[in-house]
C-alpha cells in the first residue's frame, strides 16, 4: 500500500471481532491487510454524530 503510494482506506483492512460499543459508535478489532498489524477501528453514525453537532470534532 505504501510503495504504491495509494491512501490507506476501509477497503485495506478486514475486521477480526468487535471490541466493545458505546453511545456514539463501535469499536473493531481490524487487520491491515497484508501484514500482520492490528489496530482498533471506531465505526461512528454519521447520523448520530450530526444530531449531536459532533462534526466539526470528527477527523477521517
Amino acid at each position: 500500500i505504501m510503495e504504491s503510494g495509494e491512501e490507506i482506506g476501509l477497503k485495506h483492512f478486514k475486521p477480526i471481532k468487535p471490541l466493545g460499543s458505546g453511545d456514539t459508535g463501535s469499536v473493531h478489532l481490524v487487520e491491515l491487510c497484508g501484514t500482520n498489524q492490528h489496530f482498533a477501528m471506531k465505526a461512528m453514525e454519521k447520523s448520530v454524530m450530526l444530531n449531536r453537532n459532533k462534526v466539526p470534532n470528527v477527523e477521517v
